[in-house]
């Protein structure tokens, strides 16, 4: 019997209690119930996944495919379980995909698939990009797993970028506007064809080059200057400037705006420089010539004013000359006849150097900035002239609007005119009874334009072939008055016509003259004219 030599005591092996409900305390239950979640949490992502999750066997059949297919394509999960997925592969794309599956199947890896497109169940197509990797699955036999996205729309939006740069950058190419863009370093990132041959370069010889090595030190100043300003306000700049090139120099007018990224920063700035050089010296070229011709005008006035003054100084002295010895009673008959002549001509002279002298004086006006003429007052001056030049039996009849202002442009120069030519119309050429009605009528014009219409209706009384000529063609001070008389009514009419109004004849009935006649005076409106004019 053995001896217990120490003294102290033994050690016992402890055991945990055993769990109730449990047997032997085994582990299996909880690892199959945390296998069993981990298996729902995978389900659960592949089922919501927006790819194309899709597990093949090596015959080439759909196994299984996740929910996104129906999405996708337009198919049931359940219709493709045993069906070949070659089929829905688009024919272009099915041998260099079956292949690849095929090296998967071969020998197990991951492979890319790259991009491949496949039908639709309505016949139209989707361009997908994917993996697939081989596995040996719980039968032992190779098994497919294969992983794929839509990438329709990206592919689509790249198309439709890269042909709209392409599209611009044919643009660029083919314009004769020098186009370039600058990055915040002052590097060429993009010249077109225009702008580097003015360097007798091509684009590629200038893109990545600093802009500053191109142009002379005070010129880079300025272009400096010019795009440190688009950098910093990130709004579009304009300037004109005149650019020494290799070929000469240009006047630009330059268009510079900002390119800006994501976070709305300016990374650089795109411009455009238009060669204005012919026009700008063409423009110079005008504006000395227009003022040459201004100053031109201004001494022709003058002379003309002298000239007609000293013309003036002659002319009365020979009417003086021929009253004179027309008052005689002993002056032969053929000398009468002759100084009636000479004093018909002087008069006539000295008419016609007033009258052209009015009209000198109404083509300074401008029709735009002319003064307003109240017509009310003229209406009257007409009246008492018609009756004076005219005879005790000639009635005027008013049919003036009583509320309506009657303000015309043109001002003092359409009085004269106005009164100048009726009262040469009207000077001795009735005999008898006469009625004439004067009615002012309001027109509005379908451009917007409004007028009145100064109508003067003369009964039972034929216009004269002299006036109807005056009355009938335009006046054309250049080509002389071969095609209308000298007269009062033409130089009265040409002052109508500059400030924007006509003056015409209406028979009343044009199959018989002699039944009166109606003159038209078609004059501006001076309330809505002037912003009527400027638009």
């Amino acid at each position: 019997m053995a001896v217990r030599k120490s003294k102290k005591p033994l050690k016992r092996k402890v055991f945990p209690a055993k769990a109730k409900g449990k047997s032997g305390g085994s582990k299996k239950p909880i690892r199959k119930k945390a296998a069993t979640q981990e298996g729902n949490l995978f389900r659960t992502i592949i089922q919501n996944s927006s790819d194309i999750i899709a597990i093949v066997g090596a015959d080439g059949k759909i196994e299984f495919i996740s929910p996104s297919i129906k999405r996708i394509l337009g198919v049931n999960p359940r219709d493709l379980i045993g069906k070949k997925f070659i089929q829905f592969i688009h024919p272009d794309d099915a041998k260099n995909v079956g292949s690849l599956a095929a090296r998967v199947i071969k020998s197990p890896g991951t492979v890319h698939l790259g991009e491949f497109r496949v039908k639709k169940k309505d016949g139209s197509v989707r361009i997908l990009e994917g993996i697939g990797k081989g596995i040996v699955g719980p039968s032992g036999k190779i098994q497919v797993i294969a992983n794929a996205h839509d990438i329709t729309d990206r592919i689509n939006a790249e198309k439709r970028l890269f042909q709209t740069e392409e599209l611009y950058r044919s643009i660029a190419e083919a314009a004769h506007d020098m186009i370039f863009q600058i990055d915040r370093n002052d590097v060429i990132e993009y010249v077109n064809s225009s702008g580097a041959k003015q360097f007798g370069k091509k684009p590629e010889d200038l893109i990545g080059k600093s802009r500053e090595m191109l142009f002379p030190s005070y010129v880079s100043k300025h272009q400096s200057d010019s795009l440190k300003k688009v950098f910093i306000s990130g709004f579009p700049l304009y300037f004109a400037n005149e650019i020494p090139f290799p070929k000469g120099r240009m006047i630009l007018d330059t268009w510079l705006v900002p390119i800006k990224d994501e976070s709305g920063d300016v990374r650089s700035v795109f411009g455009i420089s238009r060669d204005v050089t012919s026009s700008k010296l063409a423009q110079e070229e005008l504006e000395k010539r227009t003022k040459e011709a201004e100053e031109a005008e201004v001494k022709a006035q003058i002379y003309f004013d002298f000239l007609a003054h000293d013309i003036a100084n002659l002319v009365s002295p020979i009417l003086s000359y021929s009253e004179t010895i027309l008052s005689r009673p002993d002056v032969p008959p053929e000398i009468v006849g002759f100084t009636s002549k000479i004093a018909e001509q002087s008069n006539q002279m000295a008419s016609f150097i007033h009258n052209l002298r009015m009209l000198a004086e109404a083509e300074k006006v401008s029709p735009q900035n002319a003064d307003a003429l109240d017509f009310r007052s003229i209406l009257m001056e007409m009246s008492v002239a018609m009756k004076k030049e005219g005879n005790k039996d000639i009635k005027v009849i008013f049919d003036v609007p009583s509320d309506a202002k009657i303000e015309v442009i043109g001002g003092i120069h359409i009085r004269n005119a106005i009164t100048l030519g009726f009262s040469n119309a009207m000077r001795n050429r009735f005999a008898g009874a006469t009625q004439i009605e004067i009615k002012m009528v309001p027109v509005k014009k379908s451009d917007g334009k409004s007028f009145w219409q100064l109508r003067l209706l003369i009964l039972n009384r034929q216009l004269i072939k002299e006036f109807r000529d005056v009355l009938s063609t335009p006046f054309n001070f250049s080509k002389g008055f071969k095609r209308r008389s000298a007269s009062d009514l033409s130089f009265g009419i040409a002052i109508i016509e500059h400030f924007g109004g006509r003056v015409w004849v209406e028979d009343i009935s044009p199959s018989d003259p002699s039944k009166g006649h109606t003159v038209v005076a078609e004059l501006p409106r001076a309330t809505s004219w002037s912003s009527e004019h400027s638009t």
